[in-house]
């Protein structure tokens, strides 16, 4: 997949491992996303709320 990947069906955000089920873009919100699945520690999560989206990064090797 490249980096303008389109994602086209409903699934969930993540894996059970934490990792991106389909890494890319889509026009609208069609990924399921459960904070719980984040294989994180809850300090290193950081989630922005715009509006009717929600966009998240987590902190890896000093680089979101």
């Amino acid at each position: 997949m490249g980096r303008n990947h389109e994602v086209t069906t409903v699934h969930p955000l993540l894996d059970e491992n934490g990792q991106l089920t389909e890494p890319g873009w889509s026009r609208s919100l069609l990924q399921t996303y459960d904070r719980s699945m984040i294989r994180a520690p809850k300090w290193r999560i950081k989630e922005i709320h715009v509006k009717d989206m929600m966009c998240f990064a987590e902190r890896v090797h000093n680089r979101y």
